[in-house]
């Protein structure tokens, strides 16, 4: 008696770098030197997503605004090679989000995600955002919402990833076991 893996029938993705790429790095290091910050965007880059893997590596602050805060705090401080105060930090997340997040589709994303549909699996997003309508209109603005089954975001559901439950919610909505589901995400 051979023991076959389950056949996916739903891959799950995240949304920001993954799918779409938010990052502008020489708009933030625009915005970095209006507050007298100086580095250059690679500089910047790099930090981003150094701090990235540090913050995913650590227990999650409880409150997303002071996550927000200091990831951005970090990320300034390593790129200017100095200590960020709080007050610089706010200035510098006030600017409008627009201008801090161009949003862009991953140019492999639409290939992928229509290779996918063609062998018939369903699509979804978990996203650790700030809504479901919010990733609806970022799917929206990249012209894939059309392509996704379910999305679920951490804002609506109340839990974050890396939590469980926020996949096992999505993979009940989706109508899959656990088995026949894969999340394919930028981040371990």
């Amino acid at each position: 008696m051979s023991s076959r893996p389950a056949r996916i029938r739903a891959v799950l993705f995240d949304l920001g770098g993954t799918l779409v790429d938010e990052c502008d790095y020489v708009g933030w290091t625009d915005a970095a030197r209006r507050l007298y910050l100086d580095f250059e965007p690679d500089d910047l880059r790099h930090a981003y997503q150094e701090v990235r893997l540090e913050i995913d590596a650590e227990p999650p602050l409880p409150d997303r605004e002071r996550r927000f805060l200091e990831f951005w705090r970090r990320v300034l401080g390593r790129a200017a090679q100095k200590e960020i105060t709080e007050v610089t930090v706010a200035k510098f997340v006030a600017t409008p989000r627009s201008a801090l997040s161009p949003i862009q589709l991953y140019s492999d994303a639409r290939r992928c995600l229509d290779h996918l549909r063609g062998e018939g699996r369903a699509l979804g997003v978990i996203s650790n955002s700030t809504s479901e309508a919010r990733v609806r209109q970022i799917l929206n603005k990249v012209e894939i919402l059309d392509l996704f089954d379910r999305i679920v975001s951490s804002g609506t559901e109340g839990v974050e990833k890396p939590d469980l439950e926020i996949f096992r919610r999505a993979v009940k909505r989706m109508s899959v076991e656990p088995g026949e589901a894969i999340y394919v995400g930028d981040l371990p």
